[in-house]
């Protein structure tokens, strides 16, 4: 038996969701394990209702869960949309549906490089290397991700060669200034599966940005925002609310203790460092 009907709501939220109202319907339908809510529309309106990657109906999940009684020992809520595009009867459960909580592996990109600039008329470009690793993640034949408006495009590395500071890299796929003028100011990604193993003590980049900074008495300095390697060793910049940015050397002295799983650095704080 359905003791709390969320009809009204679905209908409330669902209606302006679409472009024709009108024929959105809601049914409770009680199962052993979850309270479903078949949801008619219109054909043309159901990627309306799921929106991009599941965004729209994701938000639907979240506002429908606020609502439901969580110390009333209710099913669990599934909202169902019924296809209509199909043969009269049968319900698609679209994208693991509202309640069946959406999950989606988000893939991790690490970058190894920007493009600044192209090279030549041969289809080189022009890198600013961000790793430790130039020649193992440049070498011929690996696969790198330039990042362009968000998007991974896979490319393979053709040859490289260092100049003036700068990585030029040739790859497999682009032949042509033409074809690789649209990168300039992207960034050169590998997967995290691809990242090489690190030895006890050493750390990546994005690792490191981000962590809280506190000195060994315990008193928070601020958060790592970025790391500049301008020698012999790295410096973190630290940013500290309504002061300005605090630069730490990356020695012996000055950094005491990396804590990843806290999330946190100790560090001891020489004279002028401050």
């Amino acid at each position: 038996m359905v003791t709390t009907d969320f009809s009204e709501l679905i209908l409330v939220l669902v209606r302006p969701l679409v472009k024709n109202p009108a024929a959105v319907k809601v049914t409770p339908r009680e199962g052993e394990r979850y309270l479903d809510y078949v949801l008619d529309v219109d054909p043309a309106d159901v990627g309306r209702v799921i929106g991009r990657q599941g965004h729209v109906i994701s938000a639907l999940r979240t506002l429908v869960e606020g609502a439901r009684d969580k110390r009333v020992n209710m099913k669990k809520i599934r909202l169902v949309i019924n296809d209509q595009r199909h043969k009269k009867g049968s319900c698609r459960e679209i994208v693991a549906i509202l309640f069946a909580h959406i999950r989606r592996k988000k893939m991790n990109y690490y970058h190894v490089g920007k493009i600044v600039n192209t090279h030549g008329i041969r289809g080189e470009v022009k890198v600013m290397v961000t790793t430790d690793f130039p020649e193992e993640r440049f070498a011929q034949g690996k696969q790198l991700i330039i990042l362009k408006d968000n998007k991974p495009i896979k490319v393979t590395v053709e040859k490289a060669r260092m100049h003036k500071g700068m990585e030029l890299i040739k790859f497999a796929e682009f032949d042509s200034i033409n074809d690789v003028q649209t990168f300039r100011d992207c960034f050169l990604s590998v997967t995290e599966a691809d990242q090489a193993e690190l030895a006890e003590g050493e750390y990546y980049y994005h690792q490191i940005i981000g962590l809280e900074v506190v000195t060994l008495e315990g008193r928070k300095l601020g958060t790592i925002k970025e790391i500049l390697a301008p020698g012999a060793n790295d410096v973190w910049v630290v940013e500290r609310p309504k002061q300005s940015d605090l630069l730490l050397p990356v020695i012996d002295d000055v950094i005491k203790k990396i804590d990843l799983d806290a999330g946190r650095v100790e560090v001891e704080l020489l004279e002028g460092l401050e």
